[in-house]
């Protein structure tokens, strides 16, 4: 009997202790899970708002933000002349996401995730042009210490003349090399649709300030998040697929030798981005853009107005003019980001419930999500102060003002 009550006692003790670490194995493993999703939804939020506060530097205002096709973009760089103006966005000759089937509705949506598409000029990329050997190729100063890949999108800058520039594109990647000369070829075009604008290049017509020496080769970096699924098999999938894993991708619109596009993956399981954009000099009522639940963006007053009442913004418009209260993408002053990250794994103890994916931005909540995860939404807003840019901002260049140096020294302007 002793033995017995010994041996009864015992079990109780050790089933307490396995249910105890029992326990705390959950918990841990809660805690665990909770800090990596808030780790996850930090960095995407801290990846996109880096790159976006530097949206719009060197770069028209009106060039900024990618929505789709505009014709008629105001610039004060690039010649424009009767039936001859600048089309800027929804790049149709892309291999990668920034063609726009429909404008604006091409990167809002309200029954899943949004797109964002923006550019800036890179403030540390400056090579002198030595020539221009033709309207599809540029020769420009080695080294090049960083290879370029197939559409990569320049900005040719004159420091002479009229003080033009014009944008261009790779067509095959270049390798990095130590060569006192580098020759860049560039797709074919010749109109001034961005950024095959190579009329304005083109030796026997183009601006001879591009011949003279004193001109520049710069890069734009461009930059369009998206949400991707994959399944196990690595092939992308729709969205919210059973059993498909979300990721945050970057489309910088390069392309490998094969013509593939290149893809970086941002961060793994975040489910969602859904993006607004403030206008501050909108009449009340119309100063956010995209944060109207279940209303999806579009081409409109209401909307993203391409062919706005009073015309679009110049630099030289007054800062406060009404012109600037409309929502032409050149008046966005600041972005509202959300992202909505979910565990790497469903929880086992809960794969009938946890269907809910919340709301945020103008995308309602959503009952048919993957269930079993348990859901965060992180938010933030950015501001985009380039976008108040009133001048065309052409950088400094060696140690002896606006003179080319040879040192190539304070590139970046700083």
């Amino acid at each position: 009997m002793e033995l017995l009550v010994g041996v009864m006692v015992s079990l109780v003790v050790v089933a307490g202790a396995i249910a105890l670490l029992a326990g705390q194995r959950r918990s841990f493993l809660s805690s665990s899970g909770d800090r990596a999703q808030q780790e996850t939804g930090r960095m995407a939020l801290e990846e996109i708002s880096q790159n976006l506060r530097m949206a719009g530097f060197g770069i028209e205002p009106p060039m900024v933000f990618d929505f789709g096709q505009m014709t008629g973009v105001p610039t004060d760089r690039t010649p424009q002349s009767s039936g001859r103006t600048v089309t800027f966005g929804g790049d149709s000759a892309a291999a990668t996401g920034f063609a726009c089937a429909t404008a604006v509705t091409c990167r809002d949506r309200v029954d899943g995730p949004d797109e964002i598409a923006f550019q800036y000029r890179n403030p540390v990329f400056n090579h002198a042009i030595a020539s221009f050997p033709s309207a599809n190729s540029v020769v420009i100063a080695g080294p090049l210490n960083q290879p370029i890949q197939a559409g990569q999108v320049f900005q040719a800058v004159c420091y002479t003349g009229n003080m033009t520039w014009a944008y261009l594109r790779a067509s095959a990647g270049v390798a990095a090399t130590d060569a006192v000369q580098v020759t860049i070829p560039l797709e074919n075009g010749n109109q001034l649709d961005y950024p095959h604008q190579n009329v304005l290049v083109d030796p026997s017509t183009g601006d001879t300030c591009f011949r003279s020496g004193q001109a520049r080769l710069m890069k734009v970096d461009r930059f369009r998040y998206l949400i991707q699924s994959y399944d196990a098999g690595g092939n992308v999938v729709a969205w919210n697929t059973a059993g498909a894993r979300p990721y945050l991708m970057l489309d910088r619109g390069l392309r490998d030798a094969s013509g593939t596009a290149l893809l970086d993956v941002v961060s793994p399981d975040v489910e969602d981005l859904q993006v607004s954009y403030v206008f501050p000099l909108a009449p009340p009522g119309m100063q956010v853009a995209g944060a109207t639940s279940g209303t999806q963006l579009t081409s409109s007053s209401t909307g993203i107005d391409f062919a706005p009442s009073g015309g679009p913004p110049t630099y030289a418009t007054a800062a406060l003019s009404s012109v600037r209260g409309t929502r032409y993408p050149a008046n966005i002053r600041a972005v509202r980001l959300a992202v909505v990250v979910r565990p790497p794994l469903p929880n086992p103890n809960r794969l009938t419930t946890d269907v809910t994916i919340p709301a945020a931005g103008n995308r309602p909540a959503l009952t048919n999500g993957e269930p079993g995860y348990f859901r965060l939404l992180f938010g933030t807003s950015v501001a985009v102060p380039n976008m108040e840019s009133r001048a065309p901002y052409f950088p400094f260049l060696g140690t002896s003002g606006y003179a080319v140096g040879a040192d190539q020294l304070n590139v970046g302007g700083g």
